[in-house]
């Protein structure tokens, strides 16, 4: 089985290349395992970027929707708030009328 120093050699070299062989399959088993996980990673984070996007999309369509509204109620409110004016002023007036009339 083993005569020479030659089959030593050769033994060990293919003891070394089984070796070899078995650890660089073990290396590549995690490295794609890692890739999967980052796949998966990735496809969560680009399912949360779309909610996200989503979320804006909606948003921003209801600021255009309240900025066509919004200049309408500026105008109801300066409306409310001259009918305010004028009834204060109103009472103003007759409170004064009748404090001028008491004396």
């Amino acid at each position: 089985m083993l005569e020479n120093s030659r089959d030593i050699l050769n033994y060990t070299l293919a003891a070394a290349a089984v070796f070899l062989t078995f650890f660089i399959c073990w290396i590549l088993w995690y490295v794609v395992g890692m890739f999967r996980d980052m796949r998966k990673v990735m496809r969560d984070v680009t399912k949360t970027i779309e909610k996200f996007n989503t979320v804006l999309d909606f948003a921003k369509e209801k600021i255009s929707s309240v900025s066509a509204v919004f200049p309408l109620i500026i105008k109801a409110t300066e409306k409310i708030a001259e009918t305010i004016g004028a009834f204060r002023e109103k009472r103003q007036a007759r409170r004064s009328k009748d404090e001028s009339s008491q004396k």
